[in-house]
This record gives structure tokens, sequence and C-alpha cells, in this order.
């Protein structure tokens, strides 16, 4: 390692219509953390689906690299060889991996020649990598002594929610009168969730109410709810949308996928009904709801939900106060932090057997 080259970290991940894009709006959220501590950054993406999806989420290409490793993104241990050609290429500090599908083997292979993040949600098995971060409100170690005893740290809990640098410092009013709501449903939106929420809303609340709609860049359902937009003016679509905590602060209420948005909607404070569309974003859901941060519709029957919450403005006020009080948006600022330890540490120890 040359203490005079600019640090580099690589990032592997990807995003497709099977991943949610939300693994890669985290990871951007941490480069661009990164590209301000004067870190490069590259990312390393399994294929040209995953290429074409970060090309329309990064609003900042220019500034990272890229590699294809020309790989099947579902099948990790067969990219072992191309992913260790591209380390031994960038000679990176340490490598962060954000993907549910890895193996102890495949994180066992590349542990071994790198230092090695891993961003969790799903605690599948005890990770053989240097550091562990999972920021679900009900994150925990294993409390099992694992397979691999080789030490490892953990960043847990919502402080750790990489999160854009727009989301820190933020304050909100909440009003007592619903009149914008933001719907969001995730990347994809399987379900086809988003029409029957609209409805829910103009059902409960009435037409006056404008729906904020917030789309992913490979939604299925993008082109319908355009055309919905054209016929309504109360309807306002927003795709590969950047400006999301103005536009949250704009709002008076969420409808929300349970992934990573929660905790951008916490950073904020808008009041939410959150629901699940996979099964990972149970966990978000129901611990959040638990800390009386948000309400989880588990049943999906959001014509109840929307009409208990939306007049009931004591409720709303002390949602909003528990959400900011479990998140502050310096997440991504923490795991970098955590990374720029590891290269001082090993800068350090290399100097040691310098001597």
């Amino acid at each position: 390692m040359n203490k005079n080259a600019a640090p580099m970290i690589l990032i592997r991940t990807d995003a497709n219509s099977r991943i949610a894009t939300g693994h890669m709006m985290r990871t951007l959220s941490i480069a661009s953390e990164c590209k301000r501590r004067n870190i490069k950054v590259c990312f390393v993406l399994a294929d040209n689906e995953s290429e074409c999806v970060f090309q329309k989420l990064c609003l900042d290409l220019e500034s990272f690299q890229t590699e294809i490793l020309k790989t099947k993104f579902d099948e990790p241990d067969s990219e072992i060889a191309a992913f260790t050609d591209i380390i031994a290429k960038k000679n990176p500090f340490a490598v962060l991996i954000d993907s549910y599908f890895v193996t102890p083997f495949y994180l066992t292979e590349i542990s071994q020649i790198v230092r090695t993040f891993y961003l969790d949600d799903l605690n599948a098995f005890d990770y053989p990598v240097d550091v562990v971060i999972n920021y679900c409100i009900n994150a925990k170690p294993p409390s099992r002594t694992g397979t691999f005893p080789h030490g490892k740290k953990y960043l847990l809990g919502p402080a750790y929610a990489p999160l854009r640098e727009q989301f820190r410092d933020l304050s909100y009013h909440v009003k007592k009168e619903i009149k914008d709501i933001l719907i969001t449903t995730g990347g994809t939106d399987e379900e086809g969730l988003t029409s029957k929420i609209i409805t829910a809303v103009k059902e409960t609340l009435g037409e006056s109410v404008t729906c904020h709609v917030v789309i992913g860049v490979i939604n299925r359902h993008r082109e319908n709810l355009h055309s919905l937009a054209l016929k309504d003016n109360s309807l306002k679509i927003y795709e590969a949308y950047a400006e999301m905590a103005a536009l949250m602060q704009k709002c008076d209420l969420a409808i929300s996928a349970a992934g990573s948005t929660l905790y951008e909607l916490c950073a904020v404070g808008l009041p939410t009904i959150c629901f699940t569309t996979a099964d990972n974003q149970r966990s978000n859901a129901i611990g959040l709801s638990a800390t009386k941060a948000l309400i989880y519709a588990e049943d999906k029957d959001f014509a109840r939900h929307i009409s208990e919450l939306a007049y009931d403005y004591s409720s709303r006020k002390k949602l909003s106060i528990s959400m900011q009080n479990l998140v502050d948006g310096y997440g991504a600022s923490r795991i970098v932090d955590e990374l720029v330890r590891t290269l001082l540490y090993d800068w350090t120890a290399m100097k040691e057997r310098a001597k």
C-alpha cells in the first residue's frame, strides 16, 4: 500500500428486475461520502443490466469508476476469479459488498486478500468479514460462537443507516390538515400497489388531496401511472427524483414500502404508514412500529390506516418526534469513519513492519 497514492475502495453490488434499487442507492450514499474524504471508489457490477441501472441512479457518474464482471449476479462463487483479478488490479484498501447472494465460501475467499465490509440486513449466517454493517432497528450480533472465529466488528442500528447528505440536520413541521401525501412502493412495485394506494387516498381524504408518487427507474407500471397523471392534476409522478428530502418535507403523510426509504422518512420526521413487499422488509416494519416511529399496515388495509392517522394530529406529531430521534442522517459518515480507521490502521501496521 502506497501512502502517497489516493486510497481506493471497491463496492460490489447490483440492481436489476430482481434486486431492489435500494441496494445500489445506499452504496451510492457511502460512495459520495468517500468522495468527500478524497477516497476513490470503483463500483464492481455483475452485468450490463446492473450497469444500466447504475447509470440511471448515479447523479455523479464522472466521480466513480466501474468494472463489469460479466457474470451471473446470483452465482457469486463463479465470479471469485474475475473479482480477485479486479482487486489485484485496483489494489483497494477495502471492499464493501452489498448482496443477498453471497456465500460463506465467497466471503472467505475475498476476505483472505483484502479488508472486507459487508452491508447486511438478513443475518443469514456468520459472515467471515472484517466489518458487518446492519442498520435495521433490531440488528444484533450473533449470540452464538460463529463458525468463523476471526475477529470482526459490528456497526449496528439506525445510526448507521447510509443516507444521502440531504437527509442531515432537517427540521419538519407537522400540519393539522393533510393536503399532500407521498407514495413510494419501491423500485419495481411487483404487486401493482401504487394505484391501489392512490385509490385508497382519494376515497378516504377526497379528490383535493395531492398524491406525490415516487417510482423507481425499473417500475413495471410507470407508463400507466404517467397516463393517469395526465388526466389528474392532483397526481404528481416523480421518476428517479433526486431531491427526496425536500419532497418529503413538503408532504404531510407518507405511505411507503418498508425498505431503506423508511430511514430517509425517519430522518425527515414525516409521519408514515408502511407496508412490506418482500420478506426481508418485515424486520424493518415490525421493529420501527414497535418503537412507535411509524404505522405498519401489515394487512394492507390502506384506507383504514389512512383514515385513523390523517385525522389524529397528536399521533402524527408523536410519530414525527420518535422518527427523528432514531435517525439523524449521518450513517454514511459513520461507515466511512470506520473505513478510514481501517486505512490508518493498515498504514500504521505497514510502517511498523518496514522498520
